[in-house]
């Protein structure tokens, strides 16, 4: 984005957040090419890499590496530019580095059973290497291998990463130097005798209590005195009818709390026009969205917002606006700041407002990432959403957007139908316990171990009426197999994958049928019709397909229509 400054990359952070032996790559400089997409990156990131204590190599499996004191620095087409630094790095050199495992696919990360982690392709498979020096660093398994396949059969049982194979790096022992000799203790001086305690005072003895006092009878009840009748009511003369009341005065309504957003928001204005965004100098009305929000709608599909309580105003497409307002908590209660960009592909200048979910002044470190937010736009078709993490970068708090890609809040018209088919909401199962997948707006249920179910929702994620449940176990016991579920195609289904850039599986929608099996030479192939095509899983592995019918066509045509 424009204006903000160029990220380091998470798997730079990751490894800096580790303890770095210093000088750990250190050698002779070395110039680095900078025309080449890793020098490129040390360009950017010199300050935290240090300077190159290696020249650049190309493998036979097709990466290429370069070290660096602080860390090193793999390239290919399997993971693009990725970083991998400090006591991390250290490992996965010691390891083998990328001569031996390929390319790193993405970030490290921290797997449920072996710790901080990086799975890299070497052209032909792919590997799993271990980095944490508190589990097993150097360590490392071939995720296409029938050991592995044993592992992730057993790992859910067994709680453990697979058998430690990182060489052992042995100290020589050096000879122990004798122990000075110890000077006997002095003998502690003999304790003084106790004084015997003083014989205790004979207690005084309680005088016995005196006889009762004799209780007197009660006094007889007089008898009550009888009820005199009461003397027959006057009549009550009738009512004279009550003046008309005269209407009351409306009230005055109570003052707006508009706050500076006048002068707020024509500054934001002029920011705008000045990076070329075509707004009119005057808008509409001022208007109170919330109890802390004011709008303007300057037309053209230009709005501001504006915070009472922040005194802050962004400029902001109309569209987004209002996908905004129905979840500000959500996209982020901080209005940050604009960004003017142009689209990669058409050139087109977007207006993106960026919200966060702190003041953009704590800037969480790498290890937790607390602060985040969205930026949102509009295409003029589609709401466009961009996830961004804050972090501590030096003392610089800076947006890392590495390794997301925007995508539509909502999908275009007439590709999600949620219409509902009729008036009674399913009892089959408690809905209350079911998880709400947004993009394909349905309910997922689990029942037990081995049954997952669907059902259509409305946008609130309650059961639509009239729709039907349907199990569909395939996703999440492939999902169960996969050795990183954000890599999965059960991801690639309920959430665009974990680069969030949509595909295939992203298109399915719902489960309208339920699975069919079939058996030949021993491998079972799962079938299942969904809303957007159909689902063909072979059963007992961990990736899927979908072969789309004409609504999974056009969903796909419209999506990358978008070029995000």
């Amino acid at each position: 984005m424009k204006s903000l400054r160029t990220p380091l990359g998470v798997s730079t952070l990751l490894g800096l957040s580790l303890t770095m032996a210093p000088g750990a790559f250190a050698a002779e400089a070395v110039t680095v090419d900078t025309t080449t997409p890793i020098g490129a990156y040390w360009e950017k990131n010199k300050d935290a890499l240090g300077a190159a204590t290696g020249a650049q190599q190309t493998f036979a499996n097709g990466a290429t590496q370069q070290t660096f004191e602080n860390g090193v620095v793999t390239q290919g087409k399997y993971g693009g530019v990725q970083a991998v630094t400090g006591a991390a790095g250290e490992a996965f050199m010691k390891a083998g580095g990328a001569e031996k495992f390929g390319n790193a696919e993405s970030a490290p990360w921290k797997h449920s059973h072996c710790g901080l982690s990086i799975t890299t392709h070497d052209g032909k498979t792919r590997w799993l290497v271990v980095l944490d020096e508190k589990t097993q660093a150097g360590s490392y398994i071939n995720l296409n291998s029938a050991e592995a396949k044993t592992w992730q059969a057993e790992r859910s049982k067994t709680r453990a990463c697979f058998t430690n194979n990182a060489v052992v790096e042995t100290t020589p022992v050096l000879p122990e130097t004798p122990a000075e000799p110890v000077a006997p203790e002095t003998p502690a001086e003999p304790e003084a005798p106790v004084a015997p305690e003083a014989p205790a005072q004979p207690e005084t003895p309680v005088a016995p209590e005196g006889p009762a006092e004799p209780v007197a009878p009660e006094t007889p009840i007089e008898p009550e005195t009888p009820v005199v009748p009461e003397v027959p009511a006057e009549p009550v003369a009738p009512e004279t009818p009550a003046e008309p009341e005269t209407p009351a005065e409306p009230e005055a309504p109570a003052d707006t709390n508009f706050g500076d957003a006048a002068n707020k928001i024509a500054d934001a204005r002029a920011v705008a026009a000045a990076n070329g965004v075509a707004v009119a100098e005057t808008g509409g009305e001022l208007t109170q969205a919330t109890a802390d929000l004011v709008t303007q709608d300057f037309g053209g599909n230009v709005s501001a917002i504006y915070s009472v309580a922040q005194d802050r105003a962004l400029m902001i497409n109309t569209d987004a606006l209002a996908a905004y307002l129905a979840q500000p908590a959500e996209y982020g209660t901080y209005l940050y700041q604009n960004e003017y960009t142009k689209h990669w592909k058409t050139g087109a200048l977007e207006l993106r407002a960026l919200f966060y979910n702190t003041t953009a002044e704590q800037c969480s470190t790498p290890v937790t990432w607390d602060d985040h937010g969205y930026a949102l736009y509009s295409t003029g078709t589609a709401v466009i959403s961009h996830y961004f993490i804050q972090y501590d970068d030096y003392g610089t708090c800076i947006n890392w957007d590495n390794q997301t890609t925007a995508s539509p809040v909502t999908w275009g018209a007439g590709l999600m139908d949620r219409t509902a088919t009729g008036t009674e909401i399913d009892a089959t199962y408690d809905w209350s316990a079911a998880k709400f997948i947004p993009l394909q707006q349905v309910l997922e249920l689990r029942v037990d171990a081995n049954k997952v179910v669907y059902i259509k929702a409305d946008a609130q994620g309650k059961p639509l009426a009239g729709a039907q449940p349907f199990e569909s176990s395939a996703l999440t016991e492939a999902l169960n197999l996969a050795d990183r579920g954000r890599f999965s195609s059960y991801n690639d289904w309920a959430n665009g994958s974990n680069w969030n850039i949509w595909n295939e599986m992203t298109m399915l929608g719902a489960p309208v049928a339920e699975a069919t099996e079939a058996t030949a030479n021993g491998t079972t192939i799962v079938t299942q019709q969904f809303e957007g095509g159909t689902l063909v899983w072979t059963k007992g592995t961990a990736f899927m397909t979908a072969e789309l019918n004409d609504l999974g066509q056009a969903k796909l045509a419209w999506y990358n229509a978008l070029s995000l």
